[in-house]
Parts: C-alpha cells; structure tokens; sequence
C-alpha cells in the first residue's frame, strides 16, 4: 500500500510538474504566436453618432535570450481594427458612412518581468490601409461617396501592454496602442511559445 501511495504520488508530482506555472528564471525565450480581440476607438464626428464593431490581431514574434528580467521582443503583426459606422441625424443631413481599417506592423517590444507579470512597451511602423464608402442626402438631393480604392498611409505606432505567463507555452496579455492619430486600441490576447 505505501509503494502504491508514493507511486501515485511521485506520478502526480511528474504530471503537474509538466503544467506548472512558469517561473521567473524559467521564461522562455523564442518564436512565439499571439492573438487579440481588438476594440479601436474611431474619430469623433460632429453631429455624428458612431457605431464600432471590434477586430482582431495576429502575431508571429521573437523574444531573445537574456539572463535579467530585462527582455527584448520583436513581432510582425496583421491587424484588422474593425470598423465605424456613422450616421447624421441632425443638421438636415439624412445618411451613413463608414470606415474600415487593416494594417501590418512592425514592432519593437522591450518587457521588463516582476515574477511571473511583465510591463511592455510597444514601438512600430506601421502601414495602414483605410476603405469606406458614404450615402446622404442633403435637402432632397442624394450623394453617394465610394472609397473603396484603399487610402494608404504609413507611421509610427506606440503602447503599453501587460501581461502574465500562465505556463511556460502560454501568456494572457492586454493594453492599449495608438493606431494613428485619431485611432486608438485597447485589446485582450494570448500568446503561445514554442
């Protein structure tokens, strides 16, 4: 009975010893995959109100090797920031608009860990591609806008991000960027290390 007990035990310790939490000397460095639910804030209108649906982001990235609880991370990211839907009920204007926006990034991210949470800045270039079309009507007379040939426009990106390593394979994270001047994002993710 007691070599069945310390071998059920001694089983145990092996099997949750293959999930347990990573510690902070035991972060893995690497490639890694992430992925977010991504809820941007669009420009104001005057006279307008807005309707945002969420977007998402994916990312493929590299944190390299370093003995501090210092590291340094760089990622490619896809990102699709949902879009706006604006409508004018006021001032004579009877009609709707809305925008869409994707992008691809390039991003530079420093993270500094206390135990198993990290701190992160984020810097990117980013290239953005923005579509819409618009349909109102101004004292009888309709007017039909059609934006569909993608407006470009390329920048710098920043934020800040927080984040906890579950296990050594996966992390939760969340934070905030600027998209552009007059877009910014919060978002929820995770990411998985390989």
């Amino acid at each position: 009975m007691k070599t069945r007990a310390t071998t059920l035990l001694i089983s145990l310790l092996v099997g949750v010893g293959n999930i347990m939490p990573v510690h902070a000397n035991e972060r893995l460095n690497g490639i890694y995959l992430g992925v977010d639910y991504l809820q941007a804030s669009f420009l104001d209108l005057p006279s307008a109100q807005k309707e945002e649906d969420a977007g998402y982001a994916i990312q493929v990235g590299y944190v390299f090797p370093s003995s501090s609880a210092f590291k340094h991370g760089v990622e490619l990211e896809y990102f699709d920031a949902g879009s706006v839907k604006y409508t004018f009920p006021a001032l004579n204007i009877i009609g709707s608009g809305n925008i869409e926006i994707t992008g691809v990034s390039l991003n530079y991210k420093p993270k500094y860990y206390i135990d198993r949470f990290y701190l992160s800045a984020q810097v990117g270039y980013t290239r953005l591609d923005a579509k819409g079309s618009a349909s109102y009507t101004i004292n009888g007379q309709t007017f039909q806008q059609d934006f569909s040939n993608k407006v470009d426009d390329s920048g710098l990106t920043f934020g800040g991000e927080l984040g906890f390593d579950v296990t050594q394979q996966l992390a939760i994270k969340g934070g905030y960027r600027v998209l552009e001047e007059d877009t910014n994002a919060l978002y929820a993710g995770v990411a998985l290390r390989f």
